[in-house]
């Protein structure tokens, strides 16, 4: 079996949405901390929270897969997006995958994340990466 690895790297933070904001961000000393009065109304000591804008992938995936995904895994699709184009890993180098190296992947996600649930989270936002670059080459 052959090993491979990702060299790419993706953010979606309250800092930035992406690697370039997050940086500028880091060199202007911006926190991405607000104070949320709704906190307090839940009974939170504080106020202080770090907001992180909800992504808006209408547009980007159909219906059935926006529904599909959960309110955190919005956030890691749009960090994977950007790591494996980081990484120069386009939809059609994910479909060339023979099914075993397909299989390879979802067991190494299910290691990293040892959640079942986030795995099939991870394995979902792969698989919406390429319905996301059919999109943007079609534009």
């Amino acid at each position: 079996m052959n090993r491979v690895v990702i060299t790419g790297l993706g953010i979606y933070s309250c800092i930035g949405k992406n690697l370039e904001e997050v940086k500028q961000s880091l060199f202007e000393g911006k926190s991405g901390i607000i104070l949320d009065p709704v906190r307090k109304e839940f009974g939170y000591r504080s106020g202080l929270t770090g907001f992180v804008e909800r992504p808006s992938l209408k547009g980007v995936l159909d219906r059935r897969a926006r529904i599909m995904l959960p309110e955190q895994a919005e956030y890691a699709y749009v960090a994977t997006v950007e790591a494996l184009q980081n990484a120069g890993i386009d939809a059609e180098m994910i479909e060339k995958l023979e099914p075993e190296e397909k299989q390879n992947l979802w067991n190494e996600a299910k290691r990293l994340t040892s959640s079942e649930k986030t795995a099939i989270e991870t394995a979902k936002a792969i698989h919406a990466f390429g319905q996301f670059i059919q999109l943007e080459n079609e534009s």
